[in-house]
């Protein structure tokens, strides 16, 4: 396990339902209600999101080229390395938010204090139930809002639907001359602030890795405040189908259009047209994998590209990047196991939350083993044995991705942030 020693508080994290065992049903879906990173408005802070249908996959077609913000067509664009992708540019930078102590441990930007208790359940710090589909997560905690000088600005990076936020993106303020004024990191709840700003016409322009965007704002003397979403044209993104796991329902959820493709077409598919590439949870062995896809994998990742893999696709991983990732047996048990989280960011975007069940809702995933290579970063682990959940590492100019869980047919709040977290990560 390799920890950055700037990730001095343990946030606790929740993951997602993941499992293969094809001689299982799944459990029947439950209903989902999931809270979203409100924008900052004082009529609806951490309001729950609504699960509206989310937009119908592309066919698998040649997709549009990237294109920069001014509109001149580029190839899909690579973010920067693993440390700076998850422990944010400089080391962990001011988040805006007031900045609470949960006792015991440094203090979180933007979590909130106490422990709430929610009635015939356990306790969990920053969350409810300690267990299943009744885990939420709390509101966002107020912003700081001292006395400054100058106009201010303040807004929310939103996912591209809207109801979901985008945390620990990079946003800047461009002047009419095209000059930079300032710079922050949003917070857990996608929020940022700008102090001692001039009044004039300005861009806000965000970005993690391939998920950004820019807008303008007349700000006046008074200040202002403006909510921007993700712009889907940066987005290129393609899944290949799995016997069990659907990730493509995370991506309807928020917005991101992908082309969904069988899973026997990856050796056929041409990668280099896609920013992230999704493997489902499938039935394979290291042993089944195509001497050309391995190729193709590892080209697409060192060439700048993202890899999310799940569960029993995992052979995909260790059979191309050998050694990279130490996986175990398709051993792991039914039922809601409670996790603990080890990343600075991701604890913010589940708001402070220190331990978050995740629920497997078939047996048989794929566990990984707790003793890791030191270049393999683990977000998440089993409180009881220390396997990790989420793993990531950099390759080239990319990243590969790793959860023993994926969209299953039980979800609560901290297993529906935490994927999206990690998505946007990639």
């Amino acid at each position: 396990m390799r920890v950055s020693n700037r990730l001095l508080a343990l946030s606790v994290v929740s993951l997602v339902a993941c499992a293969a065992n094809g001689n299982k049903e799944p459990a029947a879906p439950s209903p989902v209600k999931t809270t979203a990173a409100a924008p900052v408005t004082p009529a609806s802070p951490g309001a729950p999101a609504t699960a509206a249908a989310g937009p119908t996959s592309a066919p698998a077609t040649e997709a549009t080229p990237s294109t920069a913000l001014d509109g001149t067509p580029q190839p899909p664009e690579a973010g920067k390395g693993t440390k700076e992708a998850f422990d944010g540019p400089g080391g962990v930078p001011s988040i805006p938010g007031i900045p609470t102590s949960i006792p015991g441990l440094p203090s979180i930007p933007g979590a909130p204090t106490g422990v709430p208790t929610t009635p015939g359940g356990a306790t969990v710090p920053g969350g409810g139930m300690a267990e299943g589909l009744n885990f939420k997560l709390p509101p966002c905690p107020p912003m700081y809002s001292g006395l400054t000088f100058g106009a201010g600005v303040t807004g929310t990076v939103l996912m591209p639907k809207g109801d979901m936020a985008l945390g620990a993106a990079k946003v800047t303020l461009v002047n009419s001359l095209g000059a930079e004024q300032a710079t922050t990191i949003t917070d857990g709840c996608g929020r940022f602030r700008f102090d001692a700003i001039l009044p004039g016409v300005y861009k806000v322009r965000f970005a993690v890795r391939t998920f950004k965007g820019e807008s303008s704002v007349n700000v006046p003397a008074g200040g202002t405040h403006v909510d921007v979403r993700v712009d889907v044209k940066f987005l290129q993104v393609g899944v290949f189908q799995g016997s069990w796991d659907k990730v493509e329902k995370i991506l309807d959820k928020v917005g991101v259009p992908y082309q969904l493709f069988p899973n026997n077409k990856l050796e056929s598919t041409d990668l280099s047209k896609f920013n992230i590439v999704f493997i489902n949870c499938n039935e394979t062995s290291e042993s089944t994998v195509p001497a050309k896809v391995k190729e193709k994998l590892k080209a697409f990742v060192n060439g700048g590209g993202a890899l999310y893999v799940s569960d029993r696709a995992l052979p995909y991983v260790t059979a191309t990047w050998p050694g990279q990732v130490n996986g175990g047996t398709n051993s792991g048990n039914t039922g809601t196991h409670k996790h603990t989280v080890f990343d600075f960011q991701l604890g913010s975007y589940l708001r402070g939350a220190l331990t978050v069940p995740i629920i497997y809702d078939l047996g048989g995933w794929r566990r990984l083993s707790k003793d890791q290579p030191g270049t393999t970063l683990a977000l998440l682990r089993d409180e009881k044995t220390q396997e990790p959940a989420i793993v990531t590492f950099a390759s080239g100019g990319g990243f590969v991705g790793y959860t023993t869980y994926h969209q299953g047919a039980q979800m609560n709040d901290a297993m529906t942030f935490s994927l999206v977290f990690f998505i946007t990560r990639l």
